[in-house]
């Protein structure tokens, strides 16, 4: 079988035996490969990787203003055993692996992957309904530099702010700002381009320029941070197509 044929053999496994099962726990398509369910301030994904007659599952839960490509070191760990899911990855290596032909061994992976999907990954799913949820269970694994502190003051700064403590998280927004000066550094050292639309991670530090903005603007409130709030959250729903 040919990679081409083993990739349609892979794509038919995945509307016969599991779109059913997302569709039923409210799951949609989102972008290739890759279904996805919003929840209050939230988005749970789970993304397939078919490629050299191999299938990977990838996915996890995100806040909804903060973009999915941006997570590889920064996780949200949902599990005491990191190994098996983690919100940076549900990373579950080669769960399915068949060269030159789909054997019987493949197709009991398949059924593998199911009973993964039904009976670990959908009720850790369940259980993280909501952004207070996921950032009780979060763990923060970044490198100590003002790119990846600044993400972190990011995620952290616009929960503090929706979840009451509007003042510190306000502060924690400014302090992400200032980390702003390391990104540009970063994207220079590396011959990047600061581009929001196609870098995730651009994106995050436009997200701090906005809310940064509107903090120096007379009369500030937490009505005008919701209102900034809104407009990312619009973003990222059409980045993860909900």
């Amino acid at each position: 079988m040919e990679n081409m044929e083993f990739k349609k053999w892979a794509q038919t496994q995945i509307k016969t035996s599991l779109v059913p099962i997302f569709n039923c726990n409210g799951f949609k398509k989102g972008r290739t490969n890759c279904f996805v369910r919003e929840r209050t301030n939230i988005v749970q994904f789970l993304q397939f990787e078919i490629k050299q007659f191999k299938v990977r599952l990838y996915g996890g839960i995100s806040p909804i203003y903060f973009p999915l490509q941006a997570l590889p070191y920064y996780r949200f760990k949902l599990s005491a055993n990191e190994s098996h899911l983690c919100a940076n990855g549900i990373n579950v290596p080669i769960l399915i692996h068949s060269k030159p032909i789909v054997t019987p061994e493949a197709i009991s992976q398949w059924a593998e992957l199911e009973s993964i999907i039904l009976d670990s990954i959908l009720p850790q799913f369940d259980e993280i309904s909501n952004l207070n949820e996921l950032m009780s269970a979060s763990d923060y694994d970044v490198p100590d530099n003002d790119v990846w502190n600044g993400i972190k003051l990011y995620a952290q700064g616009v929960y503090k702010c929706l979840s009451g403590d509007f003042k510190e998280g306000m502060e924690q927004l400014n302090e992400a700002y200032l980390c702003k000066q390391g990104y540009l550094k970063y994207v220079k050292d590396t011959g990047s381009t600061f581009d929001p639309q196609k870098d995730q991670l651009a994106a995050i530090f436009y997200y701090i320029d906005l809310l940064h903005k509107a903090m120096l603007r007379n009369c500030f409130s937490k009505e005008s941070f919701l209102d900034v709030y809104e407009c990312i959250c619009s973003d990222s729903k059409k980045w993860y197509k909900l």
